[in-house]
């Protein structure tokens, strides 16, 4: 940190002073992170030199990572051959994930200064459906034959590897480019020159094809431990492969968005501080005035066991302690079987087992909980009727509170809604709600009163 602001000093200094040469030779050799570190703090004046002296290579990293709304300032200010630069340098699939966050007519305009090759590139990527396996693929990777020899690939590898985006892993393609197998940079180092591609390739390898969603295809990724995984078209035909950076992009995008959802509000557009205050407010309370409409049933469930609350006033105390925990166990539930789901541990069909599991689950805490709340219920005010309605309370809606926390996520995977929904207020909502009337209608038998 330190150095990086050292860096950042030297780099405004030589800036005013107009020393090209110096912040030339500041940014020649700077990793594109770094670099990006240290263009979001300058102004943007300062941000188009620095531009213009870095690498075109690391230019276009650093460009790809910046808000659209960065990105749209500096486009207008960049000339048409510095734009054109950057856009034909960068990744077809990091060039189509900056232009679809721009209005068509920009991106016509931006797709004009590339050359044809690459524009027909990008244009079929934007043409695959939003968050599917087709719009993050590059069709930058190495293609070989399964009758080549390994001698021949590897003089292959080298004379077409260079602008490719991996070459660690080769795909080995047969008549109309159907996707037979794949080999890696390393067996064919290790392999004999005059071995055939196709005895050491691996044969029917895991693809995902263009339609499928980004989060499965990730998902596919790393059950299998790939660095880049294959897609297909509809015809089998190898168009693209997905690589690993791709992949932690898209695993990162998924959890940012499973965790706005399970605080029970809507993504962020773009990062916290470049969001406007009111896009904020609009995001959290929308949701904020659904659950509070949700919890004033709360209130109406109270309301309807006035009497009881005024015969036995010592039931008022308890309520916290009921729904706080029982809001825990569902929020503990529904996280182990959304993450179960996320990782491939818990599948739609096993659905009956979670619930069996869960259910066991639901027992042993409900009459864990239910005896330390009773007991402390009888310590604090010596009744023992105050014992059993709230050691019943606790395990009636301690176990419920378990199974709908593990059983509404699954019931959300099932009808094709993310199951993250289900976590957080929302699903505490549901158990204060529950959880107040099982406590009243438990507390009413047991003293013996009326609603």
């Amino acid at each position: 940190m330190e150095e990086t602001r050292e860096i950042l000093s030297s780099l405004r200094e030589n800036l005013e002073n107009k020393d090209w040469h110096a912040v030339r030779t500041i940014v020649a050799d700077i990793h594109p992170a770094d670099a990006l570190e240290l263009i979001t703090e300058l102004r943007t004046t300062e941000r188009v030199v620095v531009f213009r002296l870095l690498h075109k290579r690391i230019a276009a990293e650093v460009f790809t990572d910046l808000p659209p709304d960065q990105q749209s300032i500096l486009l207008e200010l960049f000339t048409e051959s510095q734009t054109a630069k950057i856009f034909e340098e960068m990744d077809p699939d990091d060039r189509a994930d900056v232009l679809e966050e721009f209005p068509a007519g920009v991106v016509r305009e931006l797709l004009s200064v590339i050359s044809p090759e690459e524009r027909d590139m990008t244009a079929r990527l934007l043409g695959y459906p939003e968050n599917s396996a087709g719009r993050i693929m590059t069709p930058e990777y190495v293609e070989i034959r399964p009758r080549m020899k390994v001698s021949e690939a590897l003089d292959h590898i080298r004379k077409t590897g260079q602008n490719k985006e991996s070459i660690y892993i080769c795909y080995v393609i047969g008549p109309y480019r159907k996707l037979k197998g794949v080999v890696s940079l390393r067996d064919m180092l290790f392999a004999h020159p005059d071995a055939l591609i196709q005895d050491i390739m691996t044969s029917d390898p895991t693809k995902a094809n263009t339609h499928d969603d980004q989060e499965d295809a990730a998902s596919t990724a790393f059950k299998y431990d790939l660095i880049a995984l294959p897609v297909v078209d509809n015809e089998d035909r190898l168009v693209g492969i997905i690589t690993i950076d791709d992949l932690l992009d898209v695993v990162e995008e998924e959890a940012t968005e499973d965790i706005h959802r399970m605080a029970a509000m809507e993504q962020l557009p773009e990062s916290y501080f470049n969001t406007r205050l009111s896009v904020l407010f609009r995001n959290r309370a929308i949701w904020l005035l659904m659950l509070m409409v949700a919890q004033s049933i709360s209130g109406v469930i109270l309301k309807h066991y006035e009497t009881a609350l005024t015969t036995v006033v010592a039931l008022i105390f308890f309520v916290p302690m009921l729904i706080g925990s029982a809001g825990n166990t569902a929020t503990q539930s529904a996280t182990l079987v959304i993450r179960g789901l996320a990782v491939g541990e818990i599948d739609i069909g096993g659905i009956w087992k979670v619930l069996m599991r869960e259910s066991l689950m639901g027992v042993m805490l409900g009459v864990l909980l239910g005896l330390v709340g009773g007991l402390i219920a009888y310590v604090m005010g010596q009744d023992p009727r105050m014992f059993v309605a709230v050691t019943l309370a606790f395990m009636l809606t301690i176990f419920f509170a378990n199974i709908v926390g593990a059983f509404l996520p699954l019931v959300f995977k099932r009808i094709g809604f993310d199951p993250a929904i289900t976590a957080g207020p929302a699903i505490t909502t549901i158990i204060d709600i529950t959880g107040l009337i099982i406590y009243f209608s438990i507390a009413a038998v047991v003293f013996n009163l009326s609603a």
